[in-house]
């Protein structure tokens, strides 16, 4: 089948953790069934928690929301994250029935390594911030503070891949919505002035077979 794909330069400041407890992983996979309307297993594939995270939790102080870990203790982002970014831009577009976003965009690598300016992986967080947030119970709100590990200033490259034809979506439209990117953010507290996409570069169309 084939397919168009872009690649994406991404440079985000001020990004913020969003893993709770590992007890708490099952609402993470729940979460992407709930917004994607997909099978659990997909939603295990592209949530990812990794290998390494249950580690970085421990070390972390109570209620600490981390990063993802890979086995050797590498931050990294995925492929469910950047889709839940593009899903915001289709929800400002009026395009989600539309286009059927979780079946016909994907990411490649599904793990996203982010690099700090002079070229490191991160294993350890430049920081942590705590944020009020307030918290939605059966029998109503609550105000509560959330600890969060922070990330100053990284650079994500990754490729998206679009699986619809140029006669649903043309490519200046599929352009349109991967640079909408800048304005959404990555992460929690993105409409806060954290998550914050400083740059955007596209390169593409290429056609690639799928």
């Amino acid at each position: 089948m084939k397919a168009r794909k872009w690649h994406v330069r991404m440079v985000v400041r001020d990004v913020l953790a969003s893993l709770p407890e590992p007890d708490q992983f099952r609402y993470v996979y729940e979460h992407y069934v709930k917004s994607f309307g997909v099978a659990r297993e997909w939603a295990s594939e592209v949530a990812d928690v990794g290998e390494g995270t249950e580690e970085a939790a421990a070390r972390a102080p109570p209620l600490c929301r981390v990063f993802r870990r890979d086995a050797e203790g590498r931050i990294f982002f995925t492929e469910g994250q950047i889709l839940g970014m593009l899903k915001e831009v289709y929800q400002a577009l009026g395009l989600t029935r539309k286009l059927g976003l979780p079946r016909h965009w994907f990411v490649e690598p599904k793990r996203i390594y982010p690099r700090r300016d002079d070229g490191t992986v991160p294993t350890e967080p430049d920081g942590r911030v705590l944020r009020p947030v307030q918290v939605v119970h059966r029998w109503g709100r609550e105000a509560s503070v959330l600890e969060h590990e922070r990330l100053d200033r990284v650079t994500l490259e990754f490729d998206l891949i679009l699986a619809l034809d140029r006669r649903r979506v043309p490519d200046d439209l599929a352009e349109s919505i991967i640079r909408a990117l800048r304005h959404v953010g990555l992460g929690p507290g993105r409409r806060k002035d954290f998550g914050v996409v400083e740059e955007l570069e596209v390169q593409g169309p290429e056609l690639v077979e799928i």
